[in-house]
């Protein structure tokens, strides 16, 4: 696979609960919104969805709060997994992985109301111009994020689909979010 390859980070979905930006549930405020979600919510079943490599990579941090995977692409990019399965994350800290291979189950662990995976882009220490040309925000400290639905559009992958299921309790339509 070359270099820009990027998948969709469940296998067989597309669905979503909620895009990033503001969300009314309690996450922490940033950008002058409270409160502000910080990530792409994508529906599974809990301990059978699997959850991918977005793209190729090094991955950086396994398992910490909300059962968190970060993996670092060649170009500094981050791709982020929040509230895999406990016990289902298959790969390990200093791991090199291919877009597409399997890294672990949905959950919903941590601060979670349902199975599905919290999917977050991060600025980190990219290389790529277009990714550069990106709004980014820094909410939590030192972490620049970026709106996950334009970042995958760079690599023609859509998170949601306007055909997506919403079976689970609290979707929304598709809202790729303004911020």
């Amino acid at each position: 696979r070359s270099a820009g390859t990027m998948v969709h980070p469940t296998e067989g979905t597309r669905s979503n609960e909620g895009s990033g930006g503001p969300r009314d549930d309690g996450s922490m405020s940033c950008l002058g919104i409270a409160p502000f979600h910080g990530g792409y919510d994508l529906n599974g079943q809990e301990n059978v969805t699997k959850v991918v490599a977005a793209h190729d990579g090094e991955v950086n941090v396994t398992g910490d709060y909300n059962n968190r995977v970060i993996i670092k692409s060649t170009e500094g990019y981050e791709t982020h997994y929040l509230h895999m399965n406990n016990g289902q994350i298959i790969v390990n800290t200093g791991d090199k992985v291919t877009a597409g291979q399997q890294i672990g189950t949905v959950g919903n662990t941590g601060y979670s109301f349902g199975a599905h995976l919290h999917f977050e882009t991060h600025l980190g220490s990219n290389t790529n111009p277009q990714v550069a040309s990106l709004p980014s925000y820094n909410c939590y400290g030192s972490e620049q994020f970026i709106n996950p639905q334009k970042f995958m559009s760079l690599f023609k992958v859509e998170l949601c689909t306007e055909d997506s299921d919403r079976s689970y309790a609290g979707s929304v339509p598709c809202d790729h979010g303004d911020w």
